[in-house]
């Protein structure tokens, strides 16, 4: 949702806002309209503004690019039983509008031993370091890195979970 204003000067104005299509409302004559960009995917939408000055007829308009990112979405859980019931076996961050080719996830016991890793976020942590099947119930420390194209940033995020058995 963006509030639009206007800024133009003068009295007694007449405004005529357009917006694309998939965008509700499409038109406005509002002078600062609230309009709703809503969607699961971000996108470029052209917006435009006609003022009419209803005293001198004066007319001016402009047109814009409003550039709507991809929502950030991003949220891991704090623990995980990787018993094999298919309940909550593999423990991964569930992560949208980043790009996956900057992606890094990484789990290190208490000790800072690397006991997962992976590039690829489909890939989740199945409780196992090593191939071994034995490894113990604790808390483990997690780190996500990966690259927002909304801020063009590297974002680093670094929490716990805990390994229920």
């Amino acid at each position: 949702t963006i509030d639009f204003s206007d800024l133009s000067l003068g009295n007694n104005l007449i405004y005529e806002w357009t917006f694309d299509e998939n965008v509700t409302p499409s038109t406005s004559d509002e002078m600062n309209p609230i309009i709703d960009f809503s969607g699961d995917e971000g996108g470029t939408y052209v917006v435009c503004l006609t003022v009419v000055d209803q005293v001198t007829t004066c007319t001016s308009s402009t047109c814009k690019e409003v550039k709507i990112n991809d929502a950030l979405l991003f949220y891991i859980p704090n623990a995980f039983t990787p018993d094999k019931d298919e309940v909550n076996d593999a423990f991964k961050p569930s992560i949208y509008g980043v790009d996956v080719e900057d992606f890094s996830f990484t789990i290190f016991d208490r000790w800072g031993e690397l006991v997962f890793e992976s590039q690829n976020p489909s890939n989740g942590w199945d409780g196992h370091y090593r191939s071994s099947k034995n490894i113990k119930q604790d808390v483990y420390v997690w780190r996500v890195t990966f690259f927002n194209p909304a801020t063009s940033s590297i974002v680093t995020k670094v929490g716990s979970v805990t390994l229920i058995k």
